[in-house]
Parts: C-alpha cells; structure tokens; sequence
C-alpha cells in the first residue's frame, strides 16, 4: 500500500500510529524512503522519528496511589500486547507492583468495550481466587465497565479502603 501511494505521489509522507513491537511498516518505510513520523511510540533504533510520551511514569504512578489507598490486589485490564504502548504500560504495572510486594493480574482484551466488561467480570467473580480490589484499564471508553464500585453489590470485597477504585 505505502510502495503504492508513493509512487503514485498521492502522498508526501506518513503519520504512522498503533506502533506494533518489530512493526515490519518501519523498515517498509524505511526502505522506500517515504518520509514518516511514529506516532505514538519510539523506534528504538531510531530509524524513523517519531512523537510520543514515556507513559511508564503515569502508570507508575497510578500504581503507588492504589497503594496507598491500602490495595494490595490490582489488576491491569490491557490491550493487545503487540503494541508498543500496551507492552510499555503493562511492563511499568509489573515492574510497580513487584516493587511494592501487591498481588497483580493482567488480562489482555482487544480494546472494545465489551472485552474489557468480560475480562472485567472474570477477574472480579473468579471462584478460584480473591478479586483484585482495584482494576485499571487501558481503553479511554472503559471508566464506566471496569470500575469495580459498580460491580461490588454483586462481588462482595474485603477492601480496606473503598470497594475498587478505577483510574
């Protein structure tokens, strides 16, 4: 497709989004020299240039208040880990939670809402295991589904803090 609009000029560069872990697009716009900015994710190799923000921080963050709400169960409903952003994300959950000695799950779902409410319900309703006491999510739709304040009139918690918090 790229190889196509370039040299049918019906381009004079790209805006590429979704960075993908070894993303083959890079090295396919690379090699045609088709002018291209990453969006959303740097190219470690810095084959192409590209505008992005380190979300590990913000996740980091996220983490270490959960924490001192009193959660020491957190789950992490997630995208699809081919992603850059996902992988990032979810690697920053871990790293966190490890440092601070908290239960953590992750659960990877395709980005639509309804994935995210399934994924949601499973880990709050398991039978096997306790819920976490909080749950953050990837997804900018989700708040609503995956706050489990609205799922703990059916998921009874024993919280030291409020039932869930979803940030």
């Amino acid at each position: 497709m790229y190889r196509r609009w370039w040299a049918e000029r019906r381009v004079d560069g790209i805006l590429m989004v979704d960075l993908r872990t070894n993303d083959p697009r890079v090295e396919e716009l690379r090699r045609l020299g088709l002018p291209a900015v990453v969006v959303g994710g740097p190219v470690r190799d810095d084959g192409l240039p590209s505008a992005w923000h380190d979300e590990a921080p913000v996740v980091a963050d996220v983490v270490r208040y959960l924490a001192t709400l009193g959660h020491t169960r957190v789950a992490r409903v997630a995208g699809l880990g081919e992603f850059v952003h996902t992988a990032t994300r979810t690697a920053a959950f871990l790293d966190v939670t490890s440092e601070l000695g908290l239960a953590a799950e992750v659960v990877e779902t395709d980005f639509e809402p309804e994935s995210g409410a399934r994924a949601t319900r499973k880990l709050l309703s398991s039978p096997s295991r306790r819920p976490p006491s909080s749950t953050t999510a990837t997804c900018s739709r989700s708040p609503a589904w995956a706050s489990p304040t609205r799922w703990a009139s059916r998921f009874p918690t024993t919280s030291r803090s409020s039932p869930g918090t979803t940030l």
